[in-house]
């Protein structure tokens, strides 16, 4: 957690979710008895650009962004679309021309380029695996004890039965028996627990800005 009293030039702090890099601050105090101290900042919002004027109360706490720099290199351009690859990643990404600004008058093919990437989702992606595991695994555990119980017959049992192995969803017929399998609360639950993960995955993905 970052406050008004660690402000430097260069500085990247987070306000209202969005992540300004410090240009210029001053320390403004009051002349009036009990007044508060003021920090005025210009700042330059990573995502849009922007440069705003913003006074904030001297001791006030901001979260400190999750900025990365990363080279990349252009690729190509089609229409309005950038794109770049990451030179660590190799991962591959478009910006819109009206997030480039200016920027795209320096562009040529081959070029590399410094960017911020704002935001990670990697937390997001471990998680959703670990679901993934989870889930086929859950899956898997239970096909085979309906495997185990369809061929673990007593050979001195009154009637006999051909070995068998239950639907995991669905109905069959099985000798004079009827057998019904269908989810039940916790794998619905489990099927929104897994939406929730990949809705926050997709509002947290990366943001990178050259």
């Amino acid at each position: 957690m970052l406050t008004t009293s660690d402000f430097k030039r260069g500085l990247a702090i987070q306000v209202e979710g969005q992540p300004y890099i410090i240009m210029e601050y001053t320390v403004q105090t009051p002349s009036a008895r009990g007044s508060a101290t003021l920090v005025r900042i210009k700042g330059r919002n990573v995502i849009t650009g922007h440069v705003l004027d913003m006074t904030f109360k001297s001791g006030e706490k901001f979260e400190e962004p999750d900025l990365e720099r990363r080279k990349i290199t252009f690729m190509y351009a089609d229409g309005d679309a950038f794109h770049f690859m990451d030179e660590e990643s190799f991962e591959q990404f478009h910006l819109d021309r009206s997030m480039m600004q200016d920027t795209v008058r320096w562009l040529r093919e081959g070029v590399t380029l410094r960017s911020i990437v704002f935001g990670e989702m990697s937390n997001v992606v471990d998680l959703f695996a670990v679901y993934s595991y989870f889930g086929a695994f859950s899956i898997g555990s239970f096909w085979y004890r309906l495997y185990q119980y369809g061929h673990n017959l007593d050979p001195h049992a009154p009637m006999h039965i051909k070995p068998f192995t239950p639907r995991l969803i669905g109905v069959e017929q099985i000798a004079n028996f009827r057998e019904h399998s269908y989810p039940q609360a916790g794998a619905y639950l489990l099927c929104v627990s897994v939406l929730l993960i990949v809705l926050a995955g997709w509002f947290s993905r990366k943001e990178t800005f050259a």
